[in-house]
C-alpha cells in the first residue's frame, strides 16, 4: 500500500489538474484558498496580478462570481508551475477577454516545453494553439489528427453535426 501512495505522490509532483467544476468554500477566502496549494510564491503573486484578483483576496470564495472564481482555480493551477497541466473545460464561465488571457497563459507554458490537455467546447479559440486534436466516443479514441492549424473535419461533421456527412 505504501508503494501505491508514493507513486501517486510522486505524479503529483508532474501534473496539475484543474476538474470542470468545484464547490466554493463558504468559510475561505481568496487568499486562504491560494495558501492551501505549494506553489511558487513570486509565480502566484503574477497570476494573481494577470487575472486581476489581488483586489479580492479578502473576500471569501462564495462571495465571488462564476468567472472570478474560476481564474482563482486557475490561477492555483498554474502557479504550481508544473510539467503537466490537465484542464477540464477551463475557459466555459470565462468571458472572452479572459479566455484570451488564459490561451496566452497555456501557450507559454507549451512554448516553455509542457505538456498541455485541454477539455473544450470550444475548439475554435484553440485554433492555431492546438499541436493535436483528440475526438473520444464513448470511452474511445475516435480522431486523432496532429494538423495544428486546422480543427479536423471528421471531428466536426461528428461532434457538431452527430454524423459523418456521408451518413443517412
Amino acid at each position: 500500500m505504501k508503494d501505491v501512495v508514493s507513486r501517486a505522490d510522486e505524479r503529483r509532483m508532474f501534473v496539475s489538474y484543474l476538474g470542470q467544476t468545484m464547490v466554493a468554500s463558504e468559510e475561505l477566502t481568496l487568499d486562504g484558498f491560494l495558501s492551501l496549494t505549494p506553489t511558487d510564491s513570486a509565480q502566484l503573486a503574477k497570476l494573481k496580478e494577470l487575472f486581476e484578483l489581488g483586489r479580492f483576496g479578502h473576500m471569501r470564495l462564495s462571495q465571488l462570481s462564476g468567472g472570478q472564481w474560476q481564474r482563482v482555480r486557475l490561477v492555483q493551477s498554474l502557479a504550481k508551475d508544473l510539467p503537466i497541466v490537465l484542464l477540464d473545460e477551463p475557459d466555459a464561465p470565462l468571458d472572452s477577454y479572459w479566455r484570451g488571457i488564459l490561451w496566452e497563459q497555456l501557450a507559454e507554458r507549451c512554448a516553455a516545453g509542457h505538456v498541455v490537455v485541454v477539455v473544450t467546447h470550444r475548439p475554435n479559440d484553440l485554433s492555431g494553439l492546438a499541436t493535436h486534436w483528440l475526438g473520444f466516443e464513448d470511452g474511445g479514441l475516435m480522431v486523432w489528427e496532429s494538423h495544428p492549424l486546422v480543427f479536423p473535419r471528421p471531428l466536426v461533421d461528428r461532434l457538431f453535426l452527430g454524423k459523418t456527412l456521408d451518413s443517412p
